[in-house]
């Protein structure tokens, strides 16, 4: 990698992106094009062409609209069925491993060409988006060994991401997976004979980091504070123990109260919400979150759906959720104002309606602050993107086509340093409050996928759009590519002219933001590359001569995709 292209992916990753630029005159306007692009940066895994002109011809109302009514593109269907898969938790493959690898592949390839083909994309983006709030994660965990139910619980987020959140927070808290991964299920009540005690992990996640979070919050995200100026705690150790007391009882479905090890390990892989298990809940009286005392002699589901009651209408999940759903979509540094809005919206949809999750992210993609942050607050609006989100972007910008009919890009996770339902624990990649140390820091700021972006990844990133840009398009001779291909017949046709080229790249992955000293020094570049491709000449064969103009998109594609605009998403 030469200099320039190294000081491009250095500023990029630590998202040092400068004011946007708008003003010079090109020779083609793509403007409409690059408004249009921002919004689906925001709201699908990246803009492919043809979705810059439906969108342009419908609107963003209309848009929405028609992706919310679009039905949910679900994993599970697809892996039943397939490879060893024979029916809902039940398999012939004769061989345990085979089974383990086949699924975990199956799984990954499909949620894949979920993120790239899917037609309702804003579904699968929010469910991305949720999956990093309500974490589970196949990563050193024995549920690795259960893609189906791994793709069951992806598939429980798409559904309910239009839905409301109290009835989301069920289905989350009652799922297999998550009661594997937080240790919920076969959750006991205590005896001090036996040394058994409610374990907490669930009852203090779900209030840390699935519903009101650490300190109590005002409605526009910003800490309550108390008369000495300390934020005020949302709930205490005790307010935990009483919660983890009150969720006892749950085992999964089809499991005897008293079930054996084999017994257990058999119900795991079956699909299906978590049962009560009344004889391990503790029918005594205990105190949960808002301090309410919760009566004796209740049963395993009115604890349970009391303790969720609770959370649901908590004053915090507002602004609390609202605002990681903010970052996770549109920009790290919400103004309070933007966050209010949200909140309010949460509250009520303005049909009497809490916690209507449709009307919360039609909100936050269609906010005033959404829409023209990167022109009236260019400093602070804005957000990095997450690196699966840099891949997606680039492959959906040129239609990637699937070799033999699969994606396989389970193997680029290692590059991306992130994979799908696969963070290193239950507080995702990176977290919401992450501040590199230096100018982002000192201006109060965060940047929470910063975490992520460590010296190995910067050259990894680097080197796996390179590799997708010059060696994965239709046409070329690679020999052992085996991710999608980009389409690149049209966009080459534009390379004769090098300034059109670059505004619509910039339009189509960029949103319109290059800056223009990077413009003009791109063009220029760009405009020294003969249109005759001249790395042809060391390949053997006329076949195997690029068209013209490839080698100028190609070079043009790349300084784009490591450069500070591409890298923060406006």
């Amino acid at each position: 990698m030469n200099d320039s292209k190294c000081l491009f992916l250095i500023l990029a990753l630590a998202g040092l992106s400068p004011r946007p630029f708008a003003g010079e005159e090109v020779a083609v306007d793509f403007s409409a094009e690059a408004d249009a692009s921002r919004f689906l940066a925001r709201a699908t895994f990246g803009a492919t062409p043809e979705d810059l002109e439906h969108f342009l011809d419908l609107g963003s109302e209309a848009w929405l609209a028609e992706q919310i009514a679009h039905r949910t593109s679900e994993l599970v269907p697809e892996m039943v069925g397939t490879g060893c898969f024979i029916e809902l938790g039940e398999t012939n493959c004769p061989n345990w491993v085979a089974q383990l690898v086949q699924g975990h592949m199956l799984r990954t390839e499909l949620w894949w060409q979920r993120a790239l083909y899917a037609p309702d994309q804003l579904r699968q983006r929010v469910a991305f988006a949720l999956s990093e709030i309500f974490v589970v994660s196949e990563r050193g965990s024995f549920i690795f060994a259960y893609p189906l139910l791994l793709a069951d619980y992806h598939d429980t987020l798409a559904r309910g991401a239009f839905g409301t959140y109290r009835d989301l927070l069920e289905k989350v808290t009652l799922h297999p997976v998550m009661g594997t991964y937080l240790s919920m299920v076969k959750n006991q009540k205590p005896n001090v004979e036996l040394g058994i005690r409610p374990d907490e992990n669930f009852a203090r996640e779900v209030m840390q980091l699935f519903s009101i979070g650490l300190e109590m919050l005002n409605p526009d995200g910003t800490p309550i504070l108390d008369i000495d100026g300390d934020p005020v705690p949302s709930y205490d150790q005790d307010i935990v123990v009483g919660m983890a007391h009150a969720m006892t009882g749950w085992n999964f479905a089809g499991t005897p109260a008293n079930s054996n090890a084999a017994q257990w390990m058999e119900s795991l892989g079956l699909l299906g919400p978590m049962e009560p298990s009344p004889s391990h809940h503790d029918t005594n009286s205990k105190v949960v979150v808002t301090g309410l005392e919760v009566p004796a002699g209740q049963s395993v589901e009115e604890d349970l759906e009391l303790v969720l009651d609770l959370l649901a209408n908590h004053p915090n999940v507002g602004p609390f959720l609202g605002k990681l759903l903010i970052q996770r979509l549109v920009t790290s540094n919400p103004s309070p104002a933007y966050v209010a809005r949200i909140s309010a919206v949460f509250d009520d949809d303005g049909n009497g309606v809490r916690g209507n999750l449709e009307a919360v992210i039609r909100a936050i993609l269609t906010d005033v602050e959404a829409l023209s942050g990167f022109e009236t607050m260019p400093a602070t609006f804005g957000k990095v993107r997450e690196p699966i989100l840099r891949l997606t972007a680039l492959m959906r910008a040129f239609n990637a086509v699937p070799q033999n009919g699969l994606v396989n890009l389970d193997w680029a996770g290692g590059a991306l340093n992130q994979g799908h339902l696969d963070s290193p624990s239950v507080f995702n990649f990176f977290l919401p409050d992450f501040s590199p140390i230096g100018p982002i820091a000192e201006a109060d700021l965060v940047a929470p996928e910063m975490q992520i972006t460590t010296h190995a990844f910067m050259n990894l990133i680097g080197n796996l759009l390179s590799w997708m840009i010059n060696d994965h398009y239709i046409g070329s001779d690679c020999e052992g590519c085996v991710a999608p291909l980009l389409d690149y017949e049209d966009a080459a046709e534009m390379a004769a002219d090098p300034a059109v080229l670059i505004d619509y790249l910039d339009a189509l992955l960029l949103g319109g933001t290059l800056h223009e000293d990077s413009r003009e020094a791109i063009v220029e570049y760009v405009a020294s590359i003969p249109l005759g491709p001249k790395f042809a000449q060391i390949k053997e064969g006329p076949s195997l001569k690029p068209p013209p103009g490839y080698e100028r998109l190609m070079e043009a594609l790349y300084l784009l995709v490591v450069s500070p605009e591409f890298a923060v998403q406006k």
